[in-house]
């Protein structure tokens, strides 16, 4: 079994709340026109939470603590970018601003590849407000960075083929 890293094969783009008109079957020339980000994402700065909850479904009968699914989700997504040297160049820190609304549109299955998306492709569409821009603390020998975090207004739509 073959098994690769995120480098190289994740991309994300943002794209705007009008960008996407079916959330679960985007089209390549829908995302292809939105910003991305992918050259300024860090190599860990992407998190998207998805956390399940359980309910208590125990009753007298048993010693078991039984559990039934619950809710999932509803956890801010953070996303951590470079900043640019050149402010007309700083893209990530640019576009994403407190209150923006739109879509992250992640390709993290293999075969991302670079340069335009393609039809065939699996993406998650991820509906977001950006909460959020802060600079990340200054370090010594790091880049410059600023992370933003996102509220998940509506579900988001994962593992969809790209028209």
């Amino acid at each position: 079994m073959a098994r690769a890293g995120s480098e190289e094969q994740l991309r994300i783009w943002y794209v705007g709340p009008a960008g996407i008109s079916n959330t679960t079957s985007p089209t390549a020339a829908e995302i292809n026109a939105g910003v991305d980000l992918t050259g300024f994402l860090t190599r860990d700065g992407l998190d998207t939470p998805l956390k399940g909850n359980t309910l208590d479904s125990s009753d007298v009968s048993s010693k078991y603590n039984t559990t039934a699914g619950g809710t999932y989700g509803g956890d801010p997504i953070t996303a951590t970018f470079h900043r640019d040297a050149t402010y007309a160049s700083d893209t990530a820190f640019t576009t994403l601003t407190r209150g923006l609304t739109g879509y992250f549109v992640v390709c993290r299955f293999f075969g991302a590849g670079t340069g335009s998306m393609t039809a065939g492709k699996k993406v998650e569409v991820w509906p977001i407000e950006i909460i959020a821009r802060e600079a990340v603390k200054i370090a010594k020998d790091e880049t410059q960075k600023v992370m933003v975090t996102c509220a998940v207004p509506t579900t988001p739509k994962l593992d969809q083929t790209v028209a």
